[in-house]
């Protein structure tokens, strides 16, 4: 496996985990907020009448409010765990993007260069891993056919049908190439082809 397969594996394995980790804490956080609140707000509601009509309050329903205040307390802990986790991955992007705006930001000449074909020469079999599942695909009349979602003029463009998410697809997609009997990722063929 190449350094790129590898980091390619990484990289899914981050979005993944991500993924269902925000998924775990939106379920968590919208099932047991309410239902626990609602629940909680009954049992202090018959502490209250009974304290009124003057009856003892059974040490299972003090114990029962207790358990539901602890619950409830770590329904707060894992909201703040969702917005520690969120706050430093925006903390990241951010540090992350800013460096590379300053880089951009000095005026770069463009040299002048003949326009290329954006993709490789129909008949062309590519594929993209993602989540685990392999999606193919094949250049037709300078597009892109992928199989069971459509015809696309870019490989962003499928690749974001696809994930459902903002993605650059040269970096996504590989290309067979029958020369070498290998797949190498589009970006790096575009580069080798310019």
């Amino acid at each position: 496996m190449c350094e790129y397969d590898r980091l390619k594996e990484r990289v899914d394995a981050v979005i993944e985990e991500l993924d269902s980790l925000m998924t775990y804490f939106d379920t968590l956080s919208r099932a047991s907020r309410k239902g626990k609140s609602a629940q909680l707000q009954e049992i202090e509601k018959t502490i209250q009448n009974m304290q009124k009509q003057g009856l003892a309050i059974p040490p299972e329903l003090r114990k029962l409010k207790l358990d539901f205040l602890s619950e409830l307390d770590d329904v707060e802990k894992h909201i703040a765990l969702k917005q520690n986790l969120t706050g430093n991955i925006e903390r990241i992007f951010s540090v992350k993007t800013q460096r590379v705006e300053k880089k951009k930001s000095a005026p770069v000449k463009k040299p002048k260069s003949k326009k290329a074909n954006p993709f490789p020469p129909d008949g062309t079999s590519c594929r993209f891993v993602y989540k685990g599942q392999t999606y193919r695909a094949q250049i037709q009349n300078n597009q892109m056919a992928v199989d069971n979602y459509g015809v696309f003029s870019s490989f962003s463009a499928a690749s974001v049908k696809i994930s459902q998410t903002s993605r650059n697809g040269w970096k996504d997609w590989e290309l067979w190439n029958p020369e070498s009997k290998r797949w190498i990722v589009a970006d790096i063929w575009r580069k080798m082809n310019k």
